[in-house]
């Protein structure tokens, strides 16, 4: 497939904690529900996308593309839950890859020659948290970028970073790239500061501002807890949780909280050796 027919977007920001694995796999997952044929590009060494998407993984992935090892059809793989296909990161792979393709001359163009053979009408980025060699790859591959931003105001540094650093590649590298979306994200319309982050995207890039935001939620963090919890964590959560259900009405007392605020009486020191008792 020509590269011009295929969307190609690079989810990315120099900040980290944003949302960028989140919103690049429920995108994936949502245009290949669209009837689209989707791969999502794990180009991150912690691999937190390949982790959601395939459990702990081990197996040949974007390394071994980016290095020339094997073509990205050899090595993608279905992820059948989410109706996509994918190529997984292997942290200690991703990083010799990384350094190996840093020190070859137009390594920034490495990936956008891997995947132009790739069979599918879509392909998504999901980007490491700087701006090194791996998030400028996806950059001169994709067709555009989409900008999550969590509504917090070291985000918001991250993301004038973002534009500053893009203006430079654009230049050059004679690229186009637009920014296709900016998204805000962890946003809780309560918070003041979170408001006024987003007026102060709004005022930065008026255009590229989607006119909805993510929510914080606690229940996807959840998703990622631990598979063997820890016993003394779980005891605790299941005394607190039978207070909770042995009261009706009114708010579960806390476990930790004394029942007086009164201080306890002082107890006499209690010596760690003996002595005998003076004449």
């Amino acid at each position: 497939m020509k590269r011009d027919a295929r969307l190609t977007i690079a989810v990315a920001n120099q900040k980290g904690g944003v949302g960028k694995t989140n919103v690049a796999g429920n995108l994936a997952a949502e245009l290949a529900a669209a009837g689209r044929n989707v791969v999502l590009i794990d180009l991150d060494p912690q691999a937190t996308a390949t982790t959601w998407a395939l459990g702990r993984y081990s197996g040949r992935g974007t390394a071994d593309v980016l290095l020339g090892d094997a073509t990205a059809e050899e090595v993608l793989v279905d992820v059948p839950a989410f109706r996509i296909r994918m190529l997984g990161s292997v942290p200690e792979a991703m990083r010799i890859a990384e350094r190996t393709i840093a020190a070859n001359v137009g390594s920034e163009r490495a990936l956008s020659r891997a995947i132009r053979d790739l069979s599918a009408d879509t392909v998504i980025f999901d980007c490491p948290p700087s701006m090194g060699v791996l998030t400028a790859a996806a950059f001169v591959a994709a067709t555009g970028i989409l900008v999550p931003v969590a509504a917090a105001p070291e985000a918001l540094d991250g993301l004038v970073q973002l534009l500053s650093n893009l203006c430079r590649l654009r230049v050059a590298l004679d690229l186009e790239l637009p920014v296709l979306a900016i998204v805000p994200t962890r946003f809780d319309i309560r918070l003041r500061i979170a408001r006024e982050v987003v007026d102060a995207v709004r005022a930065l890039e008026p255009e590229a501002l989607t006119d909805f935001s993510i929510r914080e939620s606690v229940a996807l963090r959840e998703l990622f807890r631990p598979s063997r919890p820890d016993p003394h964590l779980s005891a605790r959560f299941n005394r607190s949780r039978r207070l909770r259900t042995s009261r009706r009405g009114g708010s579960p007392p806390c476990p930790h909280r004394p029942r007086s605020l009164k201080p306890p009486p002082s107890a006499p020191c209690q010596r760690h050796w003996t002595s005998s008792p003076a004449p």
